[in-house]
Formats: C-alpha cells, sequence, structure tokens
C-alpha cells in the first residue's frame, strides 16, 4: 500500500473512531447519512422484520445492504422507523416483537450490535495507530544517519513485528522496506570489518619493521656493546686483582709484625691470632671492639639469667673468659689501652641498665630462657674461641 493510499484509509478509519467515542468524524458521519437514507429507500420487503435475524451481525457482514461496522445508533433508529412504518394488520405483532428485540436495552440486539461495533472501532483505531507507528518507525530508521542509532531502531521494529498481531500485507510491507536497510548495515559491518583488518594488518607491518630495525641496530651495535663489556670486565678484573693484591700485602704486612711481635705475646693471644688471622692488622682493631662489644652483650644477659634462673653459670663463665680474651688481645697487640677499654664496658652497661634490658629479659621467662640458651652461640659464631 503507498503512503498515499495509508493515509487517506487511516484518516477514514480514525473518524469512524471518534464518532464511535462521541467526538464524531466526517468519514463515519457520511456512511451514517448515506446508511440512514438507503435504509428510508428500501421496499417494506426490504425491511420484513424476518430479515432480521437472517443478517451477518459481525465484523465482515453488511446487515441489510450496510457496512456492520456502520451499525449504530442513527443507523438502528432508522430501520426501526422504516420497519415501524411498513408495519401492515398482517406483521403489525411480528414487528412489535421484534421492535422490542431489537430495542436499545442493557441486554437488546442493538445494544449487543452497537457494542461490538465500537470494539471494533476500536481495535481498528489501534491498529492504524499501531501501523502508523511502525511506519513512522521505519521512516526515522530509513533517515538516520548514525549506525548504531540505525541498527537499534531495526532491533526495535523487528521485536515489534515478532511480537504478532500485525496485518500479513502490513508486515510484508514493512520488511521490503526493512530490507535495504538491513544491507546496508550488513555492507557498512562488511566494509568496517575490512577496515580493521587493513588497520589490524598495518599495525603488525609497522611492528615487524620496527623489530628488524631494532634488530639491525642491535647488529650494528653488537661489536661496541661486546667491546664496552669486555672493557667493563677487564676493569672488574683489574679492581679484584688490585684487591686482593692490597689484601694480600696487608695480610703479608700483619704476618710480618705479627711474626715480629708473636714472642712476646701471652699464649692465649697468639692461639687466638693464628685462629682468626683476621684480627692481625692493624686494620682491624675496630672489627675487634665491635667483637669485644658483642661478647660483653652476651655476658650481660647471662648474668641476669644467672641472676634469676638455675644454671648458666658456666654459660657465664665462657663469656667472661671470651670477654677477658678479646680485650687481652685489644691490649697486647693492638695497643688499645686499659682506660679505653674500661670507658667503653662503662658506657655500655649504662646504656643497657637505661634500656631496661635486662628487666625486659625478667618479665618474660619464656623469652629469657630462649635468650639465654643461645646466648654464647652468638659470639661462638663471630670468632674462634676454642682453647
Amino acid at each position: 500500500m503507498s503512503d498515499a493510499a495509508f493515509s487517506v484509509r487511516r484518516f477514514m478509519l480514525a473518524g469512524v473512531t471518534l464518532l464511535a467515542a462521541g467526538i464524531g468524524g466526517t468519514a463515519t458521519a457520511v456512511a451514517t447519512t448515506q446508511g440512514v437514507a438507503a435504509l428510508d429507500g428500501y421496499a417494506c420487503a426490504q425491511v420484513d422484520p424476518e430479515l432480521f435475524t437472517r443478517q451477518n451481525w459481525s465484523d465482515g457482514g453488511d446487515p441489510f445492504g450496510i457496512p456492520f461496522i456502520e451499525w449504530d445508533r442513527t443507523t438502528f433508529e432508522a430501520l426501526k422507523r422504516r420497519m415501524t412504518a411498513c408495519a401492515t394488520d398482517a406483521n403489525r405483532r411480528r414487528t412489535v416483537m421484534m421492535l422490542r428485540y431489537i430495542d436499545d436495552q442493557p441486554y437488546g440486539r442493538q445494544a449487543q450490535v452497537t457494542g461490538q461495533v465500537e470494539a471494533l472501532r476500536a481495535k481498528q483505531v489501534v491498529a492504524v495507530d499501531r501501523e502508523v507507528e511502525l511506519r513512522e518507525a521505519v521512516r526515522l530508521a530509513e533517515a538516520d544517519p548514525d549506525l548504531s542509532s540505525r541498527r537499534t531502531r531495526v532491533a526495535e521494529i523487528d521485536r515489534r513485528l515478532a511480537r504478532g498481531g500485525i496485518p500479513s500485507a502490513l508486515e510484508l510491507d514493512l520488511r521490503a522496506r526493512l530490507d535495504p536497510i538491513r544491507s546496508a548495515l550488513a555492507d557498512q559491518d562488511s566494509k568496517n570489518v575490512a577496515a580493521n583488518a587493513a588497520a589490524l594488518a598495518q599495525q603488525r607491518t609497522e611492528a615487524a619493521n620496527r623489530a628488524e630495525e631494532q634488530r639491525k641496530l642491535a647488529l650494528q651495535q653488537a661489536p661496541e656493546r661486546q667491546a664496552d663489556a669486555q672493557r667493563q670486565q677487564a676493569a672488574t678484573q683489574r679492581q679484584q686483582a688490585e684487591l686482593e693484591a692490597r689484601e694480600e700485602a696487608e695480610r703479608v704486612k700483619a704476618d710480618q709484625a705479627y711474626a715480629q711481635r708473636a714472642s712476646g705475646l701471652p699464649a692465649p693471644v697468639r692461639s687466638f691470632l693464628e685462629k682468626n688471622p683476621q684480627f692481625k692488622p692493624m686494620t682491624a682493631r675496630e672489627d675487634l671492639l665491635q667483637l669485644l662489644t658483642a661478647v660483653d652483650a652476651v655476658g650481660y644477659d647471662l648474668e641476669t639469667c644467672r641472676g634469676s634462673l638455675e644454671g648458666y653459670q658456666s654459660d657465664w663463665t665462657e663469656a667472661q673468659r671470651r670477654y677477658g680474651l678479646v680485650q687481652q688481645v685489644l691490649l697486647t697487640y693492638h695497643g688499645v689501652t686499659a682506660a679505653n677499654l674500661a670507658a667503653g664496658a662503662k658506657a655500655r652497661r649504662q646504656t643497657w641498665t637505661t634500656s631496661g634490658a635486662a628487666g625486659g629479659l625478667r618479665a618474660n621467662i619464656i623469652l629469657m630462657r630462649q635468650a639465654c640458651a643461645q646466648a654464647l652461640n652468638l659470639s661462638t659464631g663471630l670468632a674462634e674461641f676454642s682453647r
């Protein structure tokens, strides 16, 4: 159906519905007038009461030659007037009975038919409105320049068509108009796929070109990098050799110094230095002072344990021996004065007392037992103290 023909048809159907709603419409008014005129001009034989029940009072029927949808109250009144006018002595009783049958009572035939007609007109208006909406939706989809929006519009129209309730002719017409839109969408999708594939291929080509350029650059720079690596390796080896040479020189110097002084050292000092040659160089004095602090701390902890728990006497005695041995090495070999050693010991004791280290141990017996059991081993790992 063309848009012009559709518009005319919608106009006529809309008019019928407006009249049924009490508003009135040109098309229905004309139809009613024509129906009334036709009834007024009928011969009496054409409106015989017995003919009423033989009519097709349903959608698609044309009772008394008038389309079913035109049978409103005015048309019925014209029929009843014509029947009354045509009544004779022979059919007067039948006419009265038929008029009562037709009469506009809640359950009369006229009320039934006009109710059906009003429902039919309303249904037709809904159908027309739906048709208008669908055609407008298709028109908007055809005119929409945005691909994504057009696709959304077509999908919505498809959903409405899938729900059914649309005349076949209208659905075929709408589908025919949607086909070019779908084809355009499919063509655009194909173009997009091709464009995306081309872009991806271009990206891969560019990535391959960059990789090739990097490979060539790496080949060009390989000799330089290799030379740099060799220079760095040579420098590292040279530094290592120099370090080892210095350490060897210091060791030799320390051994010579130790050899010159060994005869005058106490036997325990000589034994300790021979078992711990790292303390022979004069530069090891600070390391020995740190060792002295560590051994003194072990003794301090064991003294706390010995005062609070049973045992630990032998560990404490060994800690005191080790402390005295390190002091003796510092005094006789490294030249640290007794006054300096005493000052260091006093400062350490003050620090430990102020920090509350002993109180912290006594506050937790389990922690104190663990600390005391491991205390002597802490200094054992720092130097060789065997007799």
